[in-house]
């Protein structure tokens, strides 16, 4: 889920950086289903507190533009490094993250006007976990039924086959 570049990342790493909360649009589909492009993401800078796994948080990629993840693996070890993914991504598409490149957390996110989901609270938090702890099944699942699904061009090959071995009498 990349955050609008250019100003925009400057001016919301310096908010962060300085203690303040950041309210910005998301855009992309990488935390589909839960974040979806244009809805308002709130972001609280990290302060004395790490982040931890099943967090989402907002960190700047080497090529500049903030991004929000979720964390699903911490090394906590050699300075530490965070493991980020999107939610739609699937779970060996993880990104490390060092600590200093990370500027702060979603703490809350708007679905619709008006509509304000925590996501600090105890529920949401053990939906975090959850999706962190059952990433690999889900995405072994979802190949398995990848798998199951026909394959169009397939199914067409094994049809042309199976016909030219027959022929049709035209009585003309």
């Amino acid at each position: 889920m990349k955050l609008e570049e250019g100003t925009f990342a400057a001016l919301g790493n310096g908010l962060l950086q300085a203690g303040r909360r950041l309210r910005c649009p998301a855009y992309g589909a990488s935390m589909f289903p839960l974040i979806r492009a244009g809805q308002w993401l709130e972001v609280a800078p990290l302060k004395d507190t790490l982040p931890r796994v099943g967090d989402i948080i907002v960190y700047r990629t080497p090529s500049g533009p903030l991004v929000a993840h979720r964390v699903w693996r911490c090394q906590p070890a050699a300075g530490g490094r965070y493991f980020t993914r999107g939610d739609a991504f699937p779970w060996w598409a993880m990104e490390a993250v060092e600590p200093h490149r990370v500027l702060g957390r979603v703490v809350a996110l708007e679905w619709r006007p008006g509509r304000r989901l925590n996501l600090e609270c105890a529920p949401a938090r053990f939906v975090g976990l959850l999706l962190a702890a059952l990433a690999p099944i889900l995405a072994w699942a979802a190949r398995g039924l990848q798998n199951l699904r026909p394959r169009p061009r397939a199914c067409l090959e094994k049809f042309k086959v199976q016909s030219s071995k027959f022929k049709v009498n035209n009585p003309t």
